[in-house]
C-alpha cells in the first residue's frame, strides 16, 4: 500500500500575527542550533577523538589534526555568529515591545507599554491614553468580565510622583 504524497506547504511553520512571538520562535531555534554546534565542538575536543587523531598521526603519518583544527575554528565562528544573531533578535524584541503605541498613534513609554503588553492578550482588557503636563503619559485601563462586569480598573502615570518635587 503506497502513501499519498504529503503537501510540503503544510509543514512550513506559519508566522504568528504578533511579531514578538516570531522573535521568540527565532530565539528558540537559535538556542537549539547553538546547543548542537557546541556539542559538535565538544565532540571534536573529546579525549577519544584526540587519542584517535594521535594514533593515526603516529602510525600512518597522516595530518588528520589539520582539518579538525580548521573545523574547530569554523565551528567557533558559526557559534559566535549565532550569538550575535541572538543578541540582534533580543534587541529587536525589546525595541518592538517598547514601541507599543496608544490608540492615538503616540508611542507609550517603556513601563506603560510593558503593562499593556502583559494584559493585551486577556479578553476584556481595554485602555485609553492621555497626557498630563506634570506626570506625562496617562494610561486609564479596565478589565471587564464576559458578563460585562468590571473586574478591575486603574490609572497609571508615566511619572507617578511628579507632584512630590513641588
Amino acid at each position: 500500500m503506497s502513501e499519498k504524497p504529503r503537501d510540503a506547504s503544510s509543514k512550513e511553520p506559519r508566522a504568528p500575527e504578533d511579531p514578538r512571538l516570531s522573535y521568540a520562535q527565532i530565539l528558540r531555534l537559535q538556542e537549539r542550533l547553538r546547543q548542537n554546534l557546541v556539542q559538535l565542538r565538544g565532540d571534536l575536543d573529546s579525549p577519544a577523538v584526540r587519542e584517535i587523531t594521535r594514533v593515526l598521526e603516529e602510525r600512518e603519518g597522516s595530518r588528520v589534526s589539520r582539518p579538525l583544527v580548521r573545523l574547530r575554528k569554523i565551528l567557533d565562528e558559526v557559534i559566535d555568529a549565532a550569538d550575535d544573531a541572538a543578541r540582534d533578535v533580543e534587541a529587536e524584541l525589546l525595541r518592538t515591545s517598547q514601541r507599543r503605541t496608544a490608540r492615538d498613534g503616540a508611542e507609550l513609554p517603556g513601563g506603560l507599554a510593558r503593562f499593556v503588553d502583559e494584559r493585551a492578550s486577556c479578553s476584556g482588557f481595554s485602555f485609553e491614553t492621555g497626557h498630563d503636563p506634570e506626570r506625562g503619559c496617562v494610561l486609564r485601563w479596565t478589565e471587564t468580565l464576559e458578563n460585562g462586569e468590571v473586574r478591575a480598573r486603574g490609572i497609571l502615570h508615566e511619572i507617578p510622583y511628579a507632584w512630590i518635587g513641588d
